[in-house]
């Protein structure tokens, strides 16, 4: 999916409405990745894929400035995800020790 062992920064010129098709692309991709269940992906490469899906979300929504209505609130799921993550992680040494 992502190359995640060659991550290099990059610098495109978007137009505003081509900043709202992928953001609305990204919407739509991060509520499928959210909300369904694949038992095959390794944990760190899909913290990666979801850091990787954040923060180019971020950018793209802060170059909009207020702009745009979001439809599914892409920040808000990562944040709820590294909380349920960390949640596990927390319950998952509880039980060890």
């Amino acid at each position: 999916m992502f190359d995640t062992d060659n991550i290099i920064p990059k610098e495109v010129k978007l137009l505003d409405g081509q900043i709202d098709i992928i953001l609305r692309a990204l919407e739509l991709y991060a509520f499928n990745l959210h909300h369904t269940w694949n038992v095959n992906v390794d944990d760190n490469k899909e913290e990666l894929r979801n850091a990787l899906l954040f923060h180019t979300y971020e950018g793209l929504l802060s170059a909009k400035k207020g702009e745009y209505t979001i439809a599914y609130d892409v920040v808000e799921e990562y944040r709820i995800e590294k909380e349920r993550k960390r949640k596990r992680i927390y319950l998952a040494r509880k039980k060890v020790a």
